[in-house]
Parts: structure tokens; C-alpha cells; sequence
């Protein structure tokens, strides 16, 4: 059964939704983010919408996903091939392609924050900038992701799979993105004297 197939017999048993986290569990999928990804192809597909609501089991309002037509969604063609038929890079090329992201990424918090503590990580210092508020959790969760996921690649050695590595190119498309929004609403300010 794949992902999306797994994703809509989960929204199906619950009408009322669930957000990404319970969705994965539900469905038995490894990672909240392959989740995540899959629901914004239903979104934009128009088979699921994904909307803030209370989840009764994290006991806060989360984005949840609502199937709007199963029928739909089931016959829903993806918008890109399986991920299983998809090229996924070479082991060497993970390493240059990760190392490329962490310095992307490395950079966007130098901008965020120039001034390092001594001593401080990337992952801490990545969360110590959430908690000031200067990066967005969501985009924080996503650092922290590649981070892992290149941790993983270069210094394990170990090539990523097919779902991880979906994750980690999903996630830094996230990730500039939202530093390019950032840098856009930076320059307007600028621009009008703020």
C-alpha cells in the first residue's frame, strides 16, 4: 500500500481530521514530514484541505487534514512520479548536495543572528533563535531535520533512502522559502524607512 493510499484510509476512519503527527501514526508512515508532504499534494490537488483545528490529542490547535472526497483523493493521480521511481542521488552526491544545504543553512542563521556564544552548535543555536523568536518553529524543525539527515550522510557514511531523502530536499525547499520571504519583508521595511 503506498503513503497515499495508507493517508486517505486514515482520514477516511477520521472525519473529523488529524493533523500531521497523528495522521502519520495512523497510518503507519515513518515520518511525520512524509505526512506533511504527501497532504500538501492533496491540498493542492484539492482532495484534502488542511485547515487549523484543535487536536484532541496534543491538546492544541494544529494544522489538521480533512479528507473532502475519498473517492477523489484515491483516484487522485501525484503530481510527481512515486518517490520509488524517482532519482535519488548518488552516495557521493548526497554528501556534496547535504553539505550544500548545511551551509545554506548555516548562513540564513548567521543573518538571522551574527552574534554566535562560543562554543554554541548549530542544532542549539537554531533552537536558542526560536526561542528569541527570530526563526519559526516550523522552520526550525525543518533545520533540525537536515541537520540530521546530513549528520547521518556524512558522518555515518550511509546513503539516505528514497522517504529520507524526499524529506531533506522537501525541507530545505521550506527552508528558502521562508528565508526568502524574509529577506523580501526585510528590504520592504527598508525600503519604506522602517
Amino acid at each position: 500500500m503506498t503513503n497515499r493510499q495508507k493517508i486517505v484510509q486514515a482520514l477516511t476512519k477520521f472525519p473529523e481530521g488529524l493533523c500531521d503527527d497523528c495522521l502519520a501514526n495512523e497510518a503507519n508512515l515513518a515520518r511525520r514530514q512524509v505526512a506533511n508532504a504527501e497532504c500538501r499534494l492533496l491540498e493542492k490537488q484539492g482532495a484534502i484541505q488542511r485547515i487549523e483545528r484543535f487536536c484532541k490529542h496534543h491538546r492544541r490547535s494544529k494544522l489538521t487534514n480533512i479528507l473532502m472526497n475519498a473517492a477523489a483523493a484515491g483516484s487522485v493521480a501525484p503530481e510527481e512520479p512515486p518517490i520509488s521511481t524517482k532519482t535519488i542521488p548518488s552516495p557521493d552526491m548526497q554528501i556534496v548536495l547535504m553539505t550544500k544545504y548545511l551551509r545554506c543553512i548555516t548562513d540564513f542563521v548567521e543573518e538571522a543572528d551574527p552574534e554566535s556564544i562560543p562554543q554554541e552548535s548549530l542544532a542549539k543555536r537554531i533552537a536558542r533563535l526560536r526561542g528569541s523568536g527570530h526563526i519559526p518553529a516550523n522552520i526550525v524543525t525543518m533545520m533540525l531535520t537536515v541537520n540530521g539527515l546530513r549528520h547521518h550522510v556524512v558522518k555515518g557514511l550511509k546513503r539516505l533512502s528514497a522517504d529520507e531523502w524526499q524529506i531533506a530536499d522537501s525541507a530545505m525547499h521550506l527552508i528558502e522559502n521562508w528565508h526568502k520571504s524574509r529577506k523580501l519583508a526585510e528590504d520592504t521595511k527598508h525600503s519604506l524607512g522602517g
